[in-house]
């Protein structure tokens, strides 16, 4: 019984050991390389492809290239925006330029360069709600040196989610315009240079409905007066003109004063229906200036205002009996300018439902 256990223990032992060996046999192996095949007949490895030898010329061609992005603009960049992120410098330029709890009101430096063009720098200063919710305040001031500057003033009013009433003034003068001529033959080697001072005020009224669909109406008043330019020595129009190679532009002596809503209204070639709440603050857009305009300009126009409604009162969500009569007013107005007249729907397939639904419920039972 012993011998065969001295004699079982032996067995394996010589097995350990064998597959010992054997592994560490697999180990030493596979970190040895293996040996590198001697040149027996002494004519060296195979040739090296044209192709190969061939990319040693753009490689030597654009190394300059090379040298510049990744020395001098790649490592420098990177390194620069790395220690500016570990020391917070965004952060604390934003809090430099911005001012407040939630960082409404501040100002930004600005710049523009245009080739063809002097460059001009100036300063873009912001406020949202000013004063009060939904009120905004712009402010844009740039220069380019003598005779140039530009600036612009804008207020924003926020009536509800994507409607606002909007108010901008701006004015500029510039010396450095282009002018190539009139006409698909005139190239870049016709271009002179001129002058002019411009001023433009205006208010803009945008609504916005379903998705991405929206009304937009403005009113304002243009004006531009045109004069000497220069830059860089250049030709002016004045200059081509006395030498008999340039007409002046129609206009280029007088300049130009014209109001938005006649241009807008000398366009339209139907007739209109405007409808309006007669508390909504903008009617006096439409009661004082587009009716007028449109009245003065031939074009037929009827003006239906609704008492006691606010804005968006014509879907009826706030009252549903006058959404119903603004569709019914609206069908009156443009039944006699149709070609083909609607016909009669059987009410046997009419469903009639609130105008607004449950909204106009909610929206009524708060008011």
């Amino acid at each position: 019984m012993t011998r065969s256990r001295s004699r079982e223990t032996l067995v394996r032992t010589i097995q350990i050991l064998a597959i010992a060996a054997h592994l560490s046999g697999r180990a030493i192996a596979a970190t040895t390389p293996d040996r590198e095949l001697p040149d027996y007949d002494g004519r060296g490895g195979p040739p090296a492809p044209p192709g190969k030898a061939l990319l040693w010329v753009p490689r030597v061609i654009f190394f300059p290239l090379y040298l510049t992005s990744e020395y001098l603009v790649r490592r420098p960049l990177g390194w620069l925006i790395t220690n500016a992120e570990r020391a917070q410098v965004p952060a604390a330029l934003y809090n430099f330029f911005a001012f407040g709890p939630d960082h409404k009101a501040g100002f930004v430096p600005v710049a523009f360069v245009e080739f063809g063009f002097r460059p001009s720098f100036g300063i873009y200063a912001f406020w949202d709600d000013a004063g009060w919710t939904g009120h905004d305040l712009r402010l844009h001031a740039s220069t380019g040196g003598n005779n140039w500057f530009a600036g612009s003033f804008t207020e924003r009013f926020r009536l509800a989610d994507r409607s606002h009433w909007t108010l901008n003034v701006s004015a500029s003068r510039r010396p450095d315009y282009a002018f190539f001529g009139i006409g698909p033959l005139t190239s870049n080697d016709d271009r002179v240079r001129y002058g002019a001072d411009a001023f433009d005020a205006r208010a803009v009224v945008e609504i916005g409905l379903w998705r991405s669909s929206k009304i937009e109406t403005a009113v304002g008043f243009r004006s531009a007066a045109f004069r000497r330019g220069y830059y860089l020595g250049q030709a002016t129009i004045e200059d081509r003109a006395a030498g008999g190679t340039l007409p002046l532009p129609d206009g280029y002596s007088e300049g130009y004063e014209a109001g938005f809503t006649r241009a807008k209204v000398a366009q339209i070639h139907c007739p209109v229906l405007i409808v309006h709440g007669d508390i909504h603050p903008l009617k006096i857009i439409n009661q004082e200036i587009v009716v007028p305009e449109l009245k003065a300009a031939g074009k037929p126009v009827e003006y239906i205002e609704y008492t006691g409604q606010p804005h968006a009162f014509w879907w009826g969500m706030i009252d549903p009996a006058v959404g119903e009569k603004v569709f019914d007013d609206a069908m009156r107005f443009l039944k006699p300018h149709l070609r083909t007249q609607p016909a009669t729907i059987d009410e046997s397939l009419i469903k009639r439902v609130p105008v607004g639904g449950d909204r106009a419920g909610k929206r009524k039972g708060k008011a």
